[in-house]
């Protein structure tokens, strides 16, 4: 007996969304609207705000470890195929 997902309704409505706003994007065939898409962008950044802040701190921090980290690597470890 198959499992019924109690959230079918609820990805239906997800995909249907995304579908109109994907179109939403484009003014003709192949063209995209990038004001809308910055907007809405934007627009999603706002309500996230701590996911936002939370991503970018992630991100620094990550870089910050690669900087860190790279100059402690000897050249011969870096990938240097002349052996």
């Amino acid at each position: 007996m198959p499992v019924k997902a109690r959230n079918c309704g609820f990805m239906r409505y997800r995909i249907e969304r995304f579908a109109k706003m994907a179109l939403a994007f484009r003014t003709e065939v192949g063209v995209v609207n990038y004001a809308a898409l910055f907007q809405s962008a934007l627009v999603a950044l706002l309500r996230n705000k701590m996911r936002s802040v939370l991503t970018v701190l992630g991100i620094s921090i990550g870089i910050a470890a690669v900087i860190v980290l790279l100059p402690s690597v000897k050249p011969d470890k870096l990938g240097s195929s002349n052996s």
